[in-house]
């Protein structure tokens, strides 16, 4: 038991010492503290369109007898398509939705020093993110890149766009 205890002492002497400064240090670092905080701005749309997903296919048995199981049952097959439809707004454009609140947060860190405007980060950033991730073809527009799938290049889009900004701007192009 000693012997446990002081094997878990040291590794959280280890973790304490040499892990939590690197990791507080990379916790304030702008780009990641912007990308936290835009995951924690798509927060409730990602809640929103999980709760839809509960309401179209409800967690029970297709086969079950209880009354209630059963009118939600019907009632989740005869509206999914009305009850996806609000899903599909809020999961499958997630990432438009992280795009925008990761390049507005890190927009409002560089408006503390009046370098830019962070609703026009958000507006370029949309812009650019829907030029690479959904190009248009045949003259639709493709959504498959919108959702889940398109979050990482929302991410990069995202600071990209905020850092060119700040770059032109700081060398007066624009």
């Amino acid at each position: 038991m000693s012997a446990n205890h002081a094997a878990f002492n040291l590794i959280f002497r280890f973790v304490e010492n040499y892990i939590s400064p690197i990791a507080g240090r990379i916790s304030s670092q702008r780009h990641v503290m912007a990308i936290r905080d835009g995951f924690i701005s798509a927060m409730p749309f990602m809640i929103v369109g999980s709760f839809l997903l509960v309401f179209a296919y409800p967690p029970f048995s297709p086969d079950t007898t209880w009354g209630f199981a059963r009118a939600w049952l019907d009632l989740a097959k005869e509206f999914e398509g009305r009850i996806l439809t609000p899903f599909d707004m809020t999961m499958g454009i997630m990432s438009i939705y992280i795009c925008a609140a990761i390049s507005y947060n890190l927009g409002k860190h560089y408006e503390k020093s009046n370098q830019l405007d962070p609703f026009m980060c958000a507006m370029l950033s949309i812009m650019a993110f829907l030029l690479i991730a959904a190009p248009k073809t045949n003259g639709t527009l493709p959504v498959d890149s919108l959702g889940g799938t398109g979050i990482f290049t929302a991410i990069l889009v995202a600071i990209y766009c905020v850092e060119m900004m700040r770059f032109l701007k700081a060398h007066n192009i624009g």
